[in-house]
C-alpha cells in the first residue's frame, strides 16, 4: 500500500513466485538450521507477494461492479488449494518429504519460466 501505483506490476508477481519456488527448492535440500529457516522466510516472502500481487492485479483490472465476483472466485480457489496435499503425500510416501517439496518447487519455478516466455501480457502489467 506504501509503494502506491508501482510499475511493473507482471514482472513482480512472477518474480514473487520463483522466490517461492526457487527457496522451497533449496529448502528441501537443507539440514543446516539457519539456512533452513533463512530459506524458509524467502518461501513466506514469495508466497505472501505473490497473493498480495495477485489480489491488487485482479481487483484493479476488474470493473467495479464485479469485484465482489472476482474476489467469491478468488475465495473459492483459494479453499482449493489444500486439494494439492493429497498427491504431494502421495509422492512424499514414495520418494521422501525433501524431494517431494523440492519437486513441487520446482514445478512452481519451471511454472513461472515457462509462463514468463509464452505469456507476455503478464510481463505487461
Amino acid at each position: 500500500a506504501l509503494w502506491g501505483d508501482i510499475k511493473h506490476k507482471g514482472i513482480i508477481l512472477m518474480g514473487l513466485a520463483f522466490v517461492f519456488g526457487s527457496a522451497l527448492i533449496g529448502f528441501s535440500f537443507s539440514s543446516y538450521l539457519p539456512l533452513s529457516l533463512f530459506l524458509l522466510f524467502w518461501v513466506g516472502l514469495g508466497n505472501t507477494g505473490f497473493n498480495v500481487m495477485n489480489n491488487i492485479l485482479l481487483l484493479s483490472m476488474a470493473e467495479p461492479r464485479y469485484r465482489g465476483r472476482v474476489m467469491s472466485l478468488q475465495v473459492a480457489a483459494h479453499s482449493l488449494r489444500p486439494m494439492g496435499a493429497l498427491p504431494m503425500g502421495a509422492l512424499a510416501q514414495v520418494v521422501g518429504g525433501p524431494l517431494a517439496v523440492g519437486s513441487g518447487g520446482a514445478l512452481v519455478a519451471i511454472y513461472i519460466i515457462v509462463s514468463n516466455f509464452t505469456h507476455s501480457k503478464i510481463r505487461k502489467l
